[in-house]
């Protein structure tokens, strides 16, 4: 994904359709980690493992776009995960690419 990211003109792109993959290949991972994050809120020993995709994905988005964007994308593509795991009608993944594109902003070479 970094390198997807990384060589995009568009990097709002490789996000939304590593998100769509990621939602398709049958929910057990997904649901899982959406688990782990529930389960971090009372067991703050799984903080830290919670975290990894988060911290993971700032630290690519960072390359191309301020941090405190690259943090709140973030944050907005876990919500919309899990979203989409619990709505029967989740946000469609253009919906997702706009609100990125409003989040991160222009992204920087």
């Amino acid at each position: 994904m970094a390198a997807a990211v990384e060589a995009a003109d568009d990097p709002v792109v490789p996000l939304v359709a590593m998100s769509v993959s990621y939602l398709g290949e049958g929910n057990d991972r997904a649901v899982t980690e959406a688990e782990l994050y529930l389960a971090a809120t009372h067991r703050p020993e799984l903080r830290p493992l919670a975290d990894c995709w988060r911290t993971a994905l700032i630290t690519v988005l960072a390359s191309r776009f301020p941090l405190n964007r690259a943090r709140a994308a973030a944050v907005f593509l876990d919500g919309a995960l899990l979203d989409a795991l619990s709505n029967p009608t989740p946000l469609t993944p253009a919906a997702v690419a706009e609100a990125l594109r409003d989040l991160l902003g222009t992204p920087v070479r």
